[in-house]
C-alpha cells in the first residue's frame, strides 16, 4: 500500500515504479 500512494504522488503506475526499480538494482550491480 506504501508503495501504491508512493507511486500516485509521483503520478507513476506500479509497474513504472518496478521498472525503475529493477534499473536502480541493474545499476547498483554494475
Amino acid at each position: 500500500q506504501q508503495i501504491d500512494a508512493w507511486a500516485e504522488a509521483h503520478h507513476m503506475t506500479r509497474s513504472g515504479f518496478l521498472a525503475s526499480a529493477v534499473k536502480q538494482a541493474m545499476a547498483a550491480r554494475s
